[in-house]
């Protein structure tokens, strides 16, 4: 039989260094960086928007905001 090794990945690092860290528990690692469940909701999130933001920069001067509703521009106010 063989022997699983469980790594503790200790608390999340977001925000580590500052008089507010996340006071959770990490549970999954990103990048070789612990965060918790809440906090690696928000960095997919950050990575899908950074995907976004890349692939509009081909679209020319076309704004971001028309990129994601599809390219169909947004009506003015």
């Amino acid at each position: 039989m063989t022997e699983a090794t469980i790594k503790q990945l200790g608390p999340c690092q977001v925000r580590s260094k500052t008089e507010h860290p996340c006071a959770n528990r990490a549970v999954v690692e990103i990048y070789g960086i612990p965060f918790c469940t809440a906090c690696a909701h928000e960095q997919t999130a950050y990575f899908a928007i950074g995907e976004l933001t890349q692939e509009a920069q081909g679209l020319g001067n076309e704004p971001l905001i028309g990129a994601l509703v599809g390219g169909r521009g947004v009506p003015k106010l």
